[in-house]
């Protein structure tokens, strides 16, 4: 991102704002698989989103963001 004051958004990136769509896609792929076949008697693999962290202050466009995400796959 980019940061800048809030009183102008536009001059600067909101790395929260860009987070918030790589997170969406995430989750629509997740419920895309999540929607798949899979053999009975199995789990599904998961996905979540359970940790966030961007911005210094609310009124700063943040220039950084980390997400952390839970990832459960299947064997094999």
């Amino acid at each position: 991102g980019k940061a800048c004051h809030a009183g102008r958004p536009h001059v600067g990136k909101n790395a929260v704002e860009q987070a918030s769509k790589v997170i969406i896609a995430l989750k629509n792929i997740q419920y895309d698989v999540s929607n798949s076949l899979f053999e009975k008697g199995l789990e599904k693999p998961s996905l979540s989103v359970n940790l966030i962290n961007g911005g210094i202050r609310n009124n700063i466009i943040a220039e950084d963001c980390t997400f952390l995400i839970d990832r459960r796959l299947l064997p094999g």
